[in-house]
């Protein structure tokens, strides 16, 4: 009888010592990263036992099983105050089975089912108040059926049904007080059909449509005041016709033209009280043409000459009052030519000659009255006689 006992305690001290010993600190293990794979070493060899790392305050942080060097078996993670946060399981260093997380509260967070790396079942997750964040039904990795999503109040957030892994019929999303968002159907996965949005007071947003997950035909935006903003046309995704750009108060902001996603032909913009800011022409969205700017007031400010996006001919800049204010002239966007500067007065400030951007001849400057000031010569944009 004697011997019996003293087997078992023996047998129990072996087994506690042992058990201790398989319970390693996670700072004393090495960790390899094999094509996304973590393997866990112990002294170079694949490591047989329990890993653990605590919090600061010595309370358990994790504790996961590792079986020739990988992940397998129960999994858990804390929380400071010592309260589950985390629990799992892994196979073959993967992912297996029931996941479980919480919130510090105790309350669940998470409930997850994986099989073979991919979500497998009923997936939950909840807000910490208790209240359902959504609940996704998955087979062979991919969801199923009608899915709903919620807000922390318990509103609807958002519907989609998927059919075969594929969102399929009518989608629906909503603000937190309970307005539509937006609304459209999808058809094998893609967005097909008319397409509406609508701002948080139910004054519409947006109105187009969409064919085969690309936006196709009209498409209208509107401001939060039911006021139209933009009214634009695309084909297959990418704009193409006319775009128009409205003001908040209705007034005209832009008019353009597109093909295949790019500005082509006459292009003018407008100040919001109605008189023209910019006027110009493009080419597969580079400037080619004359080119104006204007003051608010009416008055010219620029006008230039593109060709291919570049500086050519003569560029004109004027003051607010309309008086010129610079004179320029270019050449393949170098300056090139005559180029004077001038005082909102009208008398000349500066004046002189460029060639391919370098300063050459003479140079005069002026004071507000009309005196010379100053008069330089310049060869190859060097000074050769002040």
């Amino acid at each position: 009888m004697k011997n019996s006992i003293l087997f078992i305690l023996i047998s129990l001290l072996t087994f506690n010592l042992l058990n201790s010993q398989n319970e390693i600190h996670l700072s004393k293990v090495e960790v390899e990263d094999v094509n996304g794979q973590f393997i866990y070493l112990l002294n170079g060899e694949k490591l047989d036992g329990i890993i653990y790392h605590n919090h600061p305050n010595n309370k358990l942080k994790v504790k996961f099983h590792i079986k020739d060097g990988l992940k397998e078996g129960p999994s858990q993670e804390y929380y400071s105050n010592g309260q589950l946060k985390v629990k799992t399981s892994f196979k073959d260093g993967q992912q297996s089975g029931l996941y479980e997380s919480y919130f510090e509260n105790g309350q669940l967070h998470a409930r997850y089912i994986w099989k073979d790396i991919s979500p497998d079942g009923i997936s939950e997750e909840y807000y910490d108040n208790g209240n359902l964040h959504f609940k996704f039904i998955w087979k062979d990795g991919s969801p199923q059926d009608t899915i709903k999503s919620f807000f922390k109040n318990g509103q609807l957030k958002d519907l989609v049904i998927y059919k075969e892994g594929k969102r399929e019929g009518l989608y629906e999303e909503y603000y937190e007080n309970g307005q539509l968002l937006e609304t459209f159907v999808y058809k094998a996965g893609k967005i097909d059909g008319p397409y509406t949005a609508y701002f948080e007071n139910g004054q519409l947003k947006e109105e187009s449509n969409y064919k085969e997950g690309k936006i196709d035909g009209s498409a209208k935006g509107y401001y939060e005041n039911g006021q139209l903003e933009e009214v634009s046309t695309y084909k297959a995704g990418v704009r193409n016709g006319s775009l128009l750009k409205y003001y908040i108060d209705g007034q005209l902001f832009a008019k353009t033209t597109y093909k295949n996603g790019k500005l082509n032909g006459h292009f003018e913009t407008y100040f919001e009280n109605g008189k023209l800011s910019i006027r110009g022409n493009f080419i597969n969205d580079i400037k080619d043409g004359v080119y104006e700017t204007y003051h608010e007031n009416g008055n010219l400010k620029l006008k230039g000459n593109y060709i291919n996006g570049k500086n050519n001919g003569v560029f004109e800049i004027y003051f607010e009052n309309g008086e010129l204010s610079w004179i320029q002239t270019y050449k393949n966007d170098k300056l090139n030519g005559r180029c004077d500067s001038y005082y909102e007065n009208g008398k000349i400030k500066k004046k002189g000659n460029f060639k391919n951007g370098l300063k050459d001849g003479l140079f005069e400057n002026y004071n507000k009255k009309g005196k010379l000031t100053k008069k330089v010569i310049y060869k190859d944009d060097k000074e050769i006689k002040g």
